[in-house]
């Protein structure tokens, strides 16, 4: 049984709400939700109209928390919306290995009864186990205190079990006798969470939280900020000053998520969406606007739309510059490809005479990036018509066919291109003024007689390797590299490497003898590593699973070459991420020459960067530089 109220009850009551908690009642199930439940709070009171109540919870602290969590939404659950949580793995374990973070600290809020902030315990715990030194907390707010102690008890139903990933089972206790229905989070999960009461429209949470830990100058400053399904009940100037309070306790690169319906005028609140209702505090271009900085983002696809409609659906709702070309008359258009700045090729559709388009079109436009794709499942990489061309033309190739299961990632790798490209472009400069003034240099040149060239490539590597490589002499030291694209395009790679290096390929998979002349690459989906028998290296295909989530990986050649001891060089180009980096230092302490693609010349200087900043690099510069010291090696 419940209390019925009149309309200014009604009125009241709602207004109260909106007053008490911010959330407002404009839809029918909300405005139900909380008639129903204050209506039956009343009857259990024995009370007969709402005035009396608003009597008892104004003398009675127990009843006013009754009250403030039947007018509060308790919507949650575990592993909740599963994509944000691949993007967090991704980019926790950047700021880790990237920005060097030590103490990874998130909030949850509102945190409801805890489901949220205990599954991400779980999955931080998981990544730290594997690290040495790296450790979290999660701060979890609520105005609820009934939910806030539920929170603190951890204890649930086991029904719940099934939606928390096996592998995180490990960490839960299950209840047994009276308590066969429950279970509870281990004391090392619970030990890296704490829960506070409080308004978040107030910030209220700040002085606890500083007070938790007063001696920790950072314990207020987050890399991670779960507000999921809380804007939905906000009016608009209550979500933007949420978000306001929010930024000035956010690292730069740290990250917002909102729940999947929620939207934030990004451009307002001088945020990068980077897709999925997630928001980026990026401080290391001055917060580049995507639309404003950029000409546009093309896709050439002659495909039936229904094909590509996923794919183009989401970039146009990322990118408002956003052109999908489906004739090569329209991409010849001078109003067309003046305009681009970054030009995705359905890889199903490419023909000789887009390849001869193309290669004119990268000598009139300089600052653009060209990639081919794979864009829709049953489609299938093309092989490569003119090896030359096409070495020049495409800087990167991916297989995109699963795009939902990767939209997030796809749509982050193309923002953080975006900014990339915003930096200085390749000059090709005299390549002599520099190089040789190089002590480090001059040392290796007058005593190394190299065993091998190791490079290591990403984004932009296809075509700085055809540049570096170009015409190599027959009597160059072996030349192994690790370019990172789908293995899917690596034969068509390796079809052009040899053409444009004039070098001999064989397969790591018949286990060769390293050889002068020859190049050596993944052909297939795994690593390759270099063993010593006797006086001989032999390079061999490693099935070991990703690391870093990537297979080939540019660290394990690497290490591999510095566990044989063996004399030579190793060079790390354009691309995202820091792999390489910790190989190339490795190899620099065993004797190597080491060398990296500068800022100037590389399209994404990722990995250069995170080599240069420990200290790895015997020598930064461009490829003409770079190919005029492996000119001046000494060879046999």
């Amino acid at each position: 049984m419940k209390i019925e109220l009149d309309c200014d009850e009604v009125q009241y009551l709602l207004n109260l709400t909106y007053e008490l908690t911010g959330m407002q009642s404009n839809s029918p199930q909300i405005r139900d939700y909380i008639l129903n439940n204050v209506s039956q709070l009343i009857y259990l009171a024995e009370l007969s109209n709402l005035k009396e109540y608003l009597t008892l919870i104004h003398n009675s602290k127990d009843e006013y928390h009754k009250f403030l969590s039947a007018i509060t939404v308790h919507t949650t659950g575990w592993f909740r919306e599963t994509e944000h949580f691949t993007i967090m793995v991704d980019e926790v374990k950047n700021l880790i290995q990237k920005h060097n973070r030590k103490f990874i600290r998130v909030l949850s809020i509102p945190c409801s009864t805890g489901e949220e902030v205990y599954s991400v315990a779980l999955i931080l715990n998981s990544i730290c186990e594997n690290m040495d030194n790296i450790d979290f907390i999660i701060y979890g707010f609520d105005i609820d205190k009934n939910s806030i102690k539920k929170c603190k008890n951890a204890v649930y139903l086991k029904s719940n079990l099934n939606n928390i990933p096996y592998q995180f089972h490990k960490e839960l206790l299950l209840g047994e006798n009276e308590a066969k229905d429950y279970f509870a989070l281990s004391k090392k999960i619970r030990s890296h969470c704490t829960f506070i009461e409080g308004d978040i429209r107030n910030c209220s949470f700040l002085p606890q939280i500083e007070n938790l830990n007063p001696t920790d100058d950072q314990n207020n400053i987050f890399d991670i900020i779960l507000c999921r399904n809380l804007f939905i009940y906000f009016d608009q100037a209550a979500s933007e000053n949420v978000v306001s309070t929010f930024k000035s306790i956010m690292h730069e690169n740290s990250l917002i998520f909102l729940g999947h319906s929620e939207k934030i005028d990004a451009k307002k609140l001088n945020l990068m969406h980077i897709g999925n209702s997630i928001y980026k505090k990026n401080l290391d271009k001055n917060t580049i606007n995507m639309e404003e900085k950029v000409e546009c983002i093309a896709v050439y696809s002659c495909a039936e739309i229904h094909k590509i409609k996923p794919f183009t659906d989401r970039i146009q709702k990322e990118f408002k510059n956003f052109i999908l070309i489906n004739s090569l008359e329209e991409l010849k258009s001078p109003q067309v490809y003046k305009k681009i700045k970054i030009l995705i090729i359905d890889s199903e559709y490419k023909t000789q005479e887009l390849i001869n388009f193309l290669f004119q079109f990268i000598k009139d436009i300089k600052k653009n990036f060209i990639l081919e794709a794979i864009l829709y499942p049953n489609s299938k990489s093309k092989q490569s018509l003119s090896a030359f061309y096409e070495s020049q033309i495409f800087k990167d190739f991916h297989d995109w066919r699963d795009f939902e299961a990767q939209s997030s990632k796809i749509i982050l790798y193309l923002k953080n291109l975006f900014l990339s490209l915003e930096e200085t472009t390749f000059d090709s400069n005299d390549s002599n003024t520099l190089t040789l003034k190089n002590q480090k240099v001059r040392k290796y040149l007058n005593s190394l007689l190299p065993q091998f060239i190791a490079i290591g490539a990403s984004t932009g590597g296809t075509i700085a390797l055809a540049e570096l490589l170009k015409n190599s002499p027959q009597n160059f030291p072996p030349i192994l590299i690790v370019q990172h694209l789908p293995h899917i395009f690596a034969q068509e790679f390796i079809d052009k490497l040899q053409q444009t290096t004039g070098l001999k390929y064989i397969s790591p998979k018949k286990r060769p003898e390293l050889q002068r002349g020859h190049i050596y690459l993944a052909d297939g989906d795994n690593h390759i590593v270099v063993k010593k028998y006797g006086e001989k290296l032999q390079v061999e295909p490693d099935l070991s699973p990703a690391k870093k989530e990537l297979r080939p990986c540019i660290d394990i050649l690497f290490d591999s070459l510095a566990r044989t001891n063996a004399k030579g060089i190793g060079i790390l180009l354009t691309g995202m991420g820091d792999d390489g980096a910790q190989g190339l230092l490795k190899l620099m302490k065993n004797g190597c020459l080491t060398m990296t693609q500068d800022e100037a010349s590389s399209v994404i200087y990722g990995m250069p960067k995170e080599a240069d900043k420990l200290g790895a690099s015997c020598f930064s510069g461009n490829l003409y530089e770079i190919r005029h010291i492996l000119n001046s090696l000494k060879i046999k």
